[in-house]
């Protein structure tokens, strides 16, 4: 799905790890140029043996988020938490303005930190992998804001790429289980997590 959603020929990969998206996107013929980057060289080093044996057009270097000097039209980052990503983002100092962020966890406060920062979320999809979900979103940064409902916030868009009804009916089982093993003043905000579950599950199934 990330390769799917990539739009642009030149990007860069932030903590690219072993560099695996990005030998599917130029074996797919889906770019034409890559910067991988990741923080730790060991990892850099299995991406750089990678693509060359692919004999394809790409840069590499070793930072901590996005390279500064990143010639990219689309950053991808993902494979961390939400809280690392609003760090890369908040410290970019390139001219990059157009993302798929894939955070595993801290979606929520990620989105926040967006819309409040100007981004604009065209893509946010849920897709179950092996039993887990992970959240997949696409943005670009503006210069006015783009707010979204509580719904959207939490359960993304409702696509027909997303796995919306899987992920709904997931955090239904999943947090009416927490909260029927919770003492009832320690579960409010839980409750009202789950409230908002019910009100999006029940409209679902009436449609």
């Amino acid at each position: 799905m990330v390769a799917d959603l990539v739009d642009k020929h030149n990007i860069t990969d932030v903590g690219c790890d072993h560099g695996k998206l990005d030998a599917y996107l130029f074996e797919n013929k889906l770019i034409k140029y890559a910067l991988v980057s990741d923080i730790s060289d060991a990892c850099l080093s299995k991406a750089v043996t990678l693509l060359n044996q692919m004999h394809v057009n790409f840069d590499h270097a070793v930072c901590d988020g996005i390279y500064q000097y990143a010639n990219a039209e689309l950053a991808v980052i993902c494979g961390m938490g939400g809280a690392e990503i609003i760090k890369i983002l908040r410290n970019n100092k390139s001219s990059i303005k157009r993302f798929i962020l894939g955070p595993q966890h801290d979606e929520v406060n990620l989105k926040k930190y967006l819309v409040k920062h100007n981004y604009n979320i065209t893509d946010d999809l849920f897709i179950c992998d092996n039993g887990k979900f992970y959240n997949i979103i696409k943005c670009y940064q503006d210069v006015c804001k783009h707010p979204i409902t509580k719904e959207q916030l939490y359960f993304g868009n409702r696509d027909i790429r997303s796995d919306y009804w899987d992920y709904i009916e997931n955090r239904y089982d999943k947090v009416s289980g927490i909260i029927s093993y919770m003492p009832l003043l320690k579960s409010l905000g839980m409750r009202r997590y789950l409230k908002l579950i019910k009100r999006v599950r029940n409209r679902e199934k009436s449609l």
